[in-house]
């Protein structure tokens, strides 16, 4: 495309009196999607830490701005200008007012491009984009403490670093991969300890953590370094040598040492983690032990092994398996 481009750049009060006064013409957005950016405004100017991409538009002939590709974050910036004009005399609304009004945003301009042309540019912008690897959100977003704590794990577990963390992808396909878990796995881990919930690993976390973050850092890194007296670090991703390299088995583990703690403090969880840790120790935790085939999964047979289903109802298997041992121990 040859058409004349620019770089514009507005504050944002500005950008939302232009909108105000009709001289900005939106593409139709869905509410939730601009709710759940006005929140995410709202918490990161708390925090003087908010990134919006460059909104695209085109100049049309009457000189006002079509967008392209952002009508969601002009929305979003129009909400929050709307609420900050009342006059609330707290510290936080004074901040976010300040924030907003010292903030600017970059546009692309293009001049006189045809509707065909800007319907085009809106679907390669939303079709042909590449999202950003998952792994990289969880490496350079610092705004969630999961995130946080999971690369803090990987900078101070050595352990950890020589059983193999994947980067490239979501999940880590056994038996040909040996890594121990990817990233976004390690952080699902995470999550259990710092919620007691397996929540999906694009959603952000919304509860509230009740520890600092050195002390999840401190539990899940003796957690961890728990699980590999069970097996070294350079066998522990190797599916064909142990269940430990199952993912399911992971999460149900950390279910099970987390139960009914998330509310408790750091020396209570760190006590309550090692003594149920205790109990699984003596488990045959090797890949071919029978015992493994009365959890709900499938045996391919072109691997020699059998796979546990990475789903509630095998996990539920796990935690009542574990739970009969546990009682057996105390017995």
């Amino acid at each position: 495309m040859n058409a004349k481009q620019t770089i514009e750049y507005m504050t944002l009060p500005y950008l939302a009196k232009q909108f105000e006064e009709d001289h900005i013409i939106l593409r139709t957005s869905m509410k939730e999607h601009v709710q759940a950016l006005r929140k995410y405004m709202i918490n990161g100017m708390d925090k003087k830490r908010v990134f919006l991409p460059m909104i695209v538009a085109n100049k049309t002939s009457e000189g006002k701005l079509q967008i392209i590709d952002g009508s969601t974050r002009v929305r979003a910036i129009y909400s929050l200008y709307q609420s900050l004009q009342n006059k609330e005399d707290d510290e936080k609304h004074t901040k976010a007012k300040v924030y907003f009004e010292n903030s600017s945003l970059g546009i692309q301009v293009f001049h006189d491009l045809t509707e065909e042309q800007c319907n085009q540019l809106y679907i390669d912008f939303n079709t042909r984009g590449k999202k950003v690897a998952l792994s990289k959100l969880i490496e350079y977003d610092s705004r969630h403490l999961d995130n946080i704590i999971t690369n803090r794990i990987l900078e101070t577990n050595s352990q950890m670093k020589e059983a193999g963390i994947e980067t490239e992808k979501r999940a880590v396909i056994r038996p040909t991969n040996k890594n121990f878990l990817s990233l976004s796995q390690l952080r699902q881990l995470v999550n259990i300890f710092t919620t007691g919930k397996h929540i999906l690993s694009n959603q952000e976390n919304t509860q509230k953590y009740l520890l600092k973050e050195q002390d999840y850092v401190e539990l899940v890194n003796s957690w961890i370094n728990e699980i590999f007296l069970w097996e070294k670090p350079k066998e522990i991703g190797n599916y064909q040598h142990t269940m430990l390299a199952s993912f399911p088995v992971m999460i149900s583990i950390a279910y099970f040492v987390n139960e009914d703690m998330i509310h408790k403090p750091l020396e209570t969880r760190l006590s309550f983690m090692k003594a149920r840790m205790k109990t699984l120790a003596e488990i045959d935790w090797s890949s071919h032990h029978a015992d493994w085939r009365q959890f709900k999964g499938s045996y391919r047979h072109a691997a020699n092994l059998y796979f546990l289903s990475n789903e509630p109802a095998t996990i539920k298997q796990l935690l009542q398996w574990y739970s009969r041992i546990e009682i057996k121990e105390v017995m």
